[in-house]
């Protein structure tokens, strides 16, 4: 089979994660700016899990999303997970 061309096709897997910029005037987002580890975190969880992860503040919108059981109170930091058809869902908070 001399000069057959073989396609393979891979599963790109990559990392994202956004901030909002209202966490970056709290006191987390001060420990985002000094802890490398912060953002590593949340690299790692995007990885693991395929989604974009944006951190942000719990708001009315994010307590209608799906979430863990004990729920977050406003004014939480929130890491919110986005599949690849729009769908979001409450991933992790502190």
């Amino acid at each position: 089979m001399s000069g057959s061309k073989h396609v393979f096709l891979a599963k790109l897997q990559v990392a994202q994660v956004q901030v909002d910029p209202t966490v970056m005037d709290m006191p987390y987002g001060q420990r985002i700016k000094t802890d490398p580890g912060t953002i590593l975190r949340a690299l790692s969880i995007s990885l693991e899990l395929g989604l974009l992860v944006t951190i942000r503040v719990a708001d009315a919108y994010t307590a209608s999303l799906r979430r863990p059981r004990n729920g977050c109170s406003y004014g939480t930091i929130v890491y919110v997970g986005t599949h690849s058809d729009g769908s979001e869902e409450v991933l992790f908070f502190r």
